[in-house]
């Protein structure tokens, strides 16, 4: 029997959870994905201008909080001057940046070593992350108040990135899981950027004051990422030397062929080498076992002469490299029902009992490198089992729908390289 690694909490609906969990009101999508629809035009959706490009569907309109039951705010946009909007936040004292983050390393040998975590001292640059597809609101646009899977979702995919930043985590109404594939008519995919740009606006006027911004997002919160970086860093040379780097995963960021910039942005490039800056790192994750082939939803370019950007974190200029993973130790909450698989780091699942730390990692388990495979360009994950070693010998995060992939965890599966990866660039920033 396979020994399948354990990723607690992250199957959702076939959605990640990792790359897309949110509150308890609040569930994973990709927005524009429709479940019926898997090629490029329905993937790669286009906000622009105020209005989605739907693959087809009609044009949808600006926002009509008034749709949603928030409160004194719904006929506008949310107040980001108020601490309940914002999941992390320097001046908050709760949320998901204040839970416990230490790490368990399980070794080949099963041996562990705990690695408590140790938020920067003073830091010098800023993240901006928005999260992904998570919201289980009945309505087909979120609300406005924090849920359980919004929490857990940014503690697992932003919350340590404290070791290197102060993290601003805006809530924001995005599409909700319903929203995404229920054909809904009175679904709104511009209300959650629209949100995400008053929520930097804020964070621009009151809390910049000319630091560095590294920008972070996965799957619907790398959509909103991509077009908040479209209209304000591409176009402004003063924001994009503030730019620090920018980590998209889980959807397109196109490019002509063999190019690192042009496509999604006229200015701002893919990562070339490390300790560059102003760059974009991104990827679509597929296991070596499994590729994408025809039904694949992600790693796919509009036309055939450009490519989705590919950049392994700890193998910048391509080739093979570890991937260097944290997973969350057990699932949570509302998730369950949802979740596949076993729950442990080891073949034999009453091991897990010996971590006692929110998160783990499995060293050595899996590499992963940037490849294109017909019209997908991916992040290929090979997994390297020793049935002979007692940890499981496989990883997991394979999503329920066809065509998906590993998307569940395109963030989670190379952490701490993203971690490595940005303590570089901002180390370079800083020296410029």
């Amino acid at each position: 029997m396979l020994r399948r690694l354990s990723i607690g909490g992250l199957f959702l609906l076939g959605l990640p959870l990792f790359t897309t969990g949110c509150s308890s009101n609040h569930r994973d999508e990709e927005p524009g994905l429709d479940a019926a629809s898997t090629d490029a035009q329905h993937q790669d959706v286009a906000l622009d201008a105020g209005r989605a490009d739907l693959g087809g569907r009609a044009d949808l309109g600006g926002v009509d909080g008034g749709r949603l039951d928030q409160g004194p705010e719904a006929s506008g946009l949310p107040n980001y001057e108020n601490l309940e909007h914002w999941l992390c936040h320097p001046d908050k004292n709760d949320g998901p940046c204040h839970d416990n983050l230490d790490l368990t390393q399980v070794n080949p040998d099963g041996s562990l070593e705990v690695f408590p975590f140790q938020p920067a001292v003073e830091p010098e640059v800023d993240c901006f992350y928005v999260y992904p597809t998570c919201s289980m609101d009945p309505a087909p646009n979120a609300d406005m108040f924090v849920g359980d899977e919004e929490h857990f979702i940014t503690k697992v995919q932003a919350a340590r990135l404290q070791g290197q930043c102060r993290v601003f985590a805006p809530l924001y109404r995005q599409v909700t899981i319903g929203g995404l594939f229920s054909g809904n008519p009175d679904v709104d995919r511009v209300m959650a950027y629209q949100d995400v740009a008053s929520a930097f606006s804020h964070y621009l006027e009151n809390y910049n004051n000319g630091r560095g911004v590294v920008l972070v997002g996965h799957s619907q919160g790398t959509l909103v990422l991509r077009q908040l970086v479209k209209e304000q860093f591409d176009p402004s040379p003063e924001l994009r030397q503030r730019l620090v780097g920018a980590y998209l995963l889980g959807f397109t960021i196109e490019v002509p062929q063999g190019e690192a910039v042009g496509g999604s942005f006229s200015h701002v490039p893919l990562c070339n080498a490390e300790g560059e800056t102003g760059c974009v790192v991104t990827y679509a994750t597929y296991r070596a076992t499994d590729a994408p082939l025809e039904d694949g939803v992600f790693g796919l370019a509009s036309d055939e002469t450009r490519e989705a950007g590919c950049r392994h974190p700890a193998a910048l200029g391509g080739g093979s490299a570890p991937l260097n993973s944290v997973y969350p130790t057990g699932s949570y909450g509302s998730f369950d029902g949802f979740v596949t698989g076993n729950r442990s780091a080891f073949a034999d699942p009453a091991q897990q009992e010996r971590i006692t730390t929110p998160f783990f990692s499995a060293p050595g388990l899996a590499t992963g490198e940037c490849v294109r495979r017909g019209p997908h360009s991916y992040l290929e994950v090979s997994v390297h089992a020793d049935p002979s070693d007692p940890r499981a010998d496989d990883i997991g995060g394979d999503m329920i729908l066809p065509g998906w992939g590993l998307h569940l965890v395109d963030v989670n599966i190379a952490l701490l390289d993203i971690e490595a990866a940005l303590s570089r660039q901002i180390e370079a920033y800083l020296a410029q």
